[in-house]
């Protein structure tokens, strides 16, 4: 299906120290009229932003969706990526997760924090859909803007796909990598 008909947002749903869902959520809800019929999925929610999602489900338009933390199996993942549009993951951590490969492989538009390990690849593709620090507002306007252009969206869907393959490797390999990043002999 192409990614425009995507009916879902998935958002990473930490809170705390690390997370930063909850200024997803204002970034949303300033929004909202324009996320009419789509479901958005906080996946992994923490308890601070489980209270913030409560609020809005009383007081706005938004479609929320929590799944609490350790809930949701890779399977259900793959499958929220498989009908999202976006998915939105931004972080205080200046590192690079898994999900920006395995949102792309499923077709949906990865907007994430403009982390310091980003490979030069992915800013090629499309900087703004890497949100600063300082301006988590970006997230509305980003949605925004690629909502209004559905081919650009397909655009930017495949082009993020054809990255993501490009970036596959073989269990062993990636084995490896972490193993060595954390300082684990392999046996």
């Amino acid at each position: 299906m192409p990614v425009s008909g995507h009916k879902k947002i998935a958002v990473r749903g930490y809170g705390v120290t690390w997370g930063r869902a909850t200024r997803v959520l204002r970034a949303l809800e300033a929004i909202q009229d324009h996320l009419l019929g789509l479901g958005i999925h906080l996946t992994s929610v923490t308890k601070d932003v489980s209270k913030k999602i409560r609020r809005l489900q009383s007081s706005s338009k938004l479609n929320l969706v929590p799944h609490p933390k350790f809930s949701v199996s890779s399977g259900e993942m793959r499958a929220f990526s498989k009908t999202s549009k976006f998915h939105i993951a931004p972080s205080a951590l200046d590192g690079f997760p898994a999900s920006p490969m395995k949102a792309p492989l499923c077709g949906a538009i990865r907007l994430q924090s403009d982390t310091a390990c980003l490979p030069g690849s992915l800013l090629d593709i499309s900087p703004e859909n890497l949100v600063s620090a300082e301006n988590r507002g970006q997230i509305a306007e980003v949605l925004l803007a690629l909502g209004a252009e559905p081919n650009k969206l397909q655009l930017l869907s495949a082009n993020f796909t054809e990255w993501a393959k490009k970036q596959a490797m073989e269990p062993d390999q990636f084995r490896s990598i972490i193993s060595k990043a954390y300082g684990i002999a392999s046996s």
